[in-house]
């Protein structure tokens, strides 16, 4: 779910885990706030997901130098699936 304001939109996953131990403050129904981190890669290089673009199936970047839009780069995902 998607909720928009003023400020920003925060987007909500309905999930459900399994603990590693007693959480006595953790009830049935309670929501929580949690940061997921999969996996990392500290020296890729990150852009903004509104500024990848896609034609015939390709996902690409346009590099700009010296004000001008050059040539695009193509664009990998970072963690490919399988």
């Amino acid at each position: 779910m998607t909720r928009q304001s003023q400020q920003s939109s925060e987007t909500t996953v309905e999930a459900v885990i399994a603990l590693a131990g007693p959480a006595p403050l953790l009830k049935p129904g309670y929501s929580v706030d949690l940061k997921v981190t999969t996996a990392s890669k500290p020296q890729a290089l990150t852009v903004p997901f509104e500024a990848v673009q896609e034609e015939k199936g390709q996902r690409y970047v346009y590099r700009i130098v010296d004000g001008w839009g050059m040539p695009y780069i193509s664009c990998l995902p970072a963690f490919p699936s399988g």
